[in-house]
């Protein structure tokens, strides 16, 4: 009887380390991944867009959509809401809000 239990130890040990092996080979596979993802993230392509990205976060501040700290002003807000709803011209907001 004491060799079963001994057997049936076994089985659950080697149960364990089975899943253990697991999770550390899928957690390196994750990192893995998340290393390819940000290297893509910063490569030279899209750090050819940063430019065109700044350009259009000054027309919205110049429009005052957006105050300096990048937060989105009521003004801005609805100009969204405006252009997603009715697929109007962005001009509309600036009709409802004048400087």
């Amino acid at each position: 009887m004491l060799s079963g239990t001994c057997r049936l130890s076994q089985v659950i040990f080697d149960s364990i380390l089975t899943v253990v092996q697991f999770l550390v080979v899928h957690g390196h596979k994750v990192l893995q991944l998340n290393i390819a993802y940000l290297k893509l993230a910063i490569s030279d392509q899209n750090l050819e867009l940063i430019p065109d990205y700044e350009q259009r976060i000054g027309v919205l501040k110049d429009l005052k959509f957006i105050d300096q700290n990048s937060t989105i002003q009521l003004k801005g807000r609805v100009a969204c809401e405006v252009c997603f709803l009715y697929n109007l011209p962005r001009l509309f907001s600036p009709l409802c809000f004048p400087d």
